[in-house]
């Protein structure tokens, strides 16, 4: 399932203090995100992603995913803890001026639709483990 959020960030957001934003998805699995960051932010602004108190993303805690005028996308396998979470995103401005504002993409699945690759992988996995064991014989 795709979900799309619109995070604006009002100016003078401080990173004490971020604005914070509550977002739902339903699946079992997070497996990808997507942030485009229009131009002009010139890494003024920041945001986070959290389940509860834990930060999911970025992955090193404390850090913030910052640029200008740029798109990132990366896979990732976050295991959701409920059919249907809520994610709390954390984002700040530093601009006096002008708002920003971040267009954050999420991807979810359930597991039923990845299994076959899953399956694929335990069968090769034991395809290896024979292959081994016949060539101790040889």
């Amino acid at each position: 399932m795709i979900y799309t959020f619109v995070i604006t960030v009002p100016a003078k957001t401080s990173s004490d203090t971020p604005l914070t934003q509550r977002i739902t998805v339903k699946g079992e699995i997070l497996t990808q995100v997507s942030l485009l960051i229009p131009p002009g932010h010139m890494a003024l602004a920041g945001l986070q992603i959290y389940y509860g108190d834990k930060q999911l993303i970025p992955a090193n805690e404390g850090s913030w995913l910052m640029g200008d005028g740029e798109s990132i996308s990366w896979p990732e396998y976050i295991e959701l803890p409920e059919p249907e979470t809520t994610l709390i995103v954390k984002a700040y401005n530093d601009d006096e001026v002008y708002s920003h504002t971040f267009y954050l993409r999420i991807i979810t699945t359930y597991r039923k639709y990845m299994m076959p690759s899953e399956t694929m992988s335990r069968v090769y996995k034991l395809f290896e483990w024979l292959l081994s064991r016949l060539r101790g014989r040889v």
